[in-house]
């Protein structure tokens, strides 16, 4: 199996401009203050990034912009991702906070195990939407195997789309019938 891993870059001299006002829908900001703020972030390569304000012009609403790769959360994107990953290769929720303590950049087994939830509900949200959207494929396969869940074994069946390897779905099965599978 072959994992492609594409991680988020920090980018602390780009910016992007808000397209909304989450409060009233204007469209239209100007720069509110000049300077920026310090904005310290947990990163393996950054430590700080410079945040600016915008305010709308409708409704007088700020809103602070990050960097590419920064939210207003306390750590990038990026290291987010890589705790995500070592999630996903096997490591444990405390190892994944131990590795990347190791590396400089402390982070708690509880900020692990948060950013591994997220990461699962956008990948389900995205399955979901690219399942509805695509319509009919004109391959797929489909293959099953058991795991120990619980010291219980359990049946999964899983359906990809063999052009592309996207996942179209993934389903306990209960019986080994091939007309019920």
């Amino acid at each position: 199996m072959r994992i492609e891993v594409r991680l988020p870059r920090v980018e602390p001299e780009v910016y992007s401009e808000p397209k909304e006002c989450p409060k009233c829908g204007g469209q239209h900001f100007k720069p509110h203050g000049v300077q920026g703020e310090q904005k310290t972030i947990r990163d393996l390569g950054y430590e700080q990034v410079k945040s600016f304000r915008q305010k709308c012009l409708r409704c007088g609403y700020r809103i602070r912009v990050y960097p590419r790769g920064v939210s207003g959360a306390q750590q990038s994107d990026r290291l987010k991702a890589i705790t995500v990953l070592l999630y996903v290769l096997g490591l444990s929720y405390g190892a994944v906070s131990d590795f990347v303590g190791a590396l400089g950049c402390y982070v708690c087994k509880t900020t692990v195990y948060n950013n591994v939830q997220e990461a699962g509900m956008k990948a389900r949200q995205r399955q979901r939407s690219s399942v509805k959207e695509g319509g009919k494929r004109p391959v797929i396969g489909a293959d099953g195997t058991y795991v120990k869940v619980k010291g219980e074994q359990v049946g999964i069946q899983v359906v990809v789309d063999d052009q592309s390897g996207e996942l179209l779905g993934l389903e306990i099965v209960v019986s080994e019938n091939a007309d019920e599978v």
